[in-house]
Parts: structure tokens; C-alpha cells; sequence
């Protein structure tokens, strides 16, 4: 103990009056509003973050700043949850498994044999945003993306076009078996 009083630059015996000291009047306020603040926040089926939870403290009354509130949940690990994004669409696993999916039987080789596509969508700047991407399935580098509002097949076809032009192809190189000519304008 003597080494680790030298150490810190205190006294042997401050160090014992501050173990030995009774919690302070703050100390058992915060005790008393974590209380508060855990039964808050479990009535929320734990979704409330630390603005809702001080505005359920003043609700019942409680006044308390909401930067203690921070501090306190923060202190004890106390987090949102927040609800599931994604939704599952009922019926969907089984119409893709209607298809037959021949690149998942293709034995991947090279760089440009295959490319995959996908739309996901993000918050930007509190909106939400669509960013359709195209990405190598060899090499798995991201080829392609394009980002808007709407989520339109024009989303995909800027994607598919930025992938076009980073890989230098020109597109009528460019075959897919189920492009054929009458539809590659469209799809370009």
C-alpha cells in the first residue's frame, strides 16, 4: 500500500479516511435515481435512451437534469435498444427458393465472372436514404453505387453504370445472359 501512496502522490492515511468515508449526499442521490432510472427504462421494454428516460422522471414528477441522467445511465451500462429495422416479408424465403440460383452453383474463378448487386437503405442527415451498390463476387471489392431517395430500378441502373465505368468496360462488351439487345438500352 505504501508503494502505491507514492505512486498516486497521496498519504497513507488520506487514503484510508477516503476508503473508510460514508457515501455522500450526492452519492445516494444518484443510488436513489438509478432506481428511478432502471424502472423508467424497464417500462420502456428498454427502448427509452437518456432524453426519453428524463422526460418519464419529470412525468412522475422527478426533477433531475438530463446530463445527470446521461451520466448515470452511462456509469451503469444502461443503453437503448433500439426496435428491429428489418421487417421479414412473409412468403419471400420461399419464392426465392422457386428460383433456381445458378451463381451459388458456379465455381468463381476470376475477377468479373460474376457481380452482385444489392439496394439497402440508411439514415442521412435524418432521412432515410436508398444505396444500391454492385460489388465483384471474386475479388469482393465494390464496384458500384449510387444513392437516392426513392428506391427505383434508375437507383440500380446508376449503380450498375458507375460499376461499368470503373472497371473500364464498355457496354456493349458487357453480357449477361438474360440481357439481349432489345433490353440493354433499357438496362443502361
Amino acid at each position: 500500500m505504501k508503494l502505491m501512496c507514492e505512486l498516486y502522490g497521496v498519504s497513507r492515511g488520506g487514503y484510508y479516511a477516503w476508503r473508510d468515508r460514508p457515501p455522500s449526499a450526492r452519492a445516494n442521490e444518484d443510488e436513489r435515481l438509478l432506481d428511478l432510472i432502471r424502472n423508467v427504462h424497464h417500462e420502456s421494454r428498454e427502448t427509452y435512451g437518456s432524453p426519453r428516460v428524463h422526460a418519464g422522471l419529470k412525468r412522475v414528477g422527478e426533477s433531475v437534469g438530463q446530463r445527470r441522467v446521461e451520466r448515470i445511465m452511462r456509469e451503469h451500462g444502461i443503453q437503448a435498444v433500439s426496435e428491429r429495422l428489418y421487417r421479414r416479408m412473409t412468403g419471400l424465403s420461399r419464392q426465392f427458393l422457386m428460383v433456381k440460383n445458378e451463381i451459388r452453383e458456379l465455381e468463381i474463378t476470376h475477377v468479373d465472372q460474376v457481380w452482385v448487386g444489392d439496394v439497402t437503405y440508411l439514415k442521412v442527415d435524418d432521412e432515410w436514404r436508398y444505396l444500391a451498390t454492385v460489388m465483384d463476387r471474386f475479388s469482393r471489392h465494390l464496384l458500384g453505387w449510387s444513392l437516392g431517395k426513392e428506391r427505383t430500378a434508375e437507383l440500380s441502373r446508376r449503380a450498375l453504370r458507375d460499376a461499368l465505368r470503373t472497371r473500364g468496360m464498355n457496354a456493349t462488351r458487357w453480357v449477361y445472359r438474360t440481357v439481349t439487345p432489345q433490353n440493354w438500352k433499357a438496362l443502361v
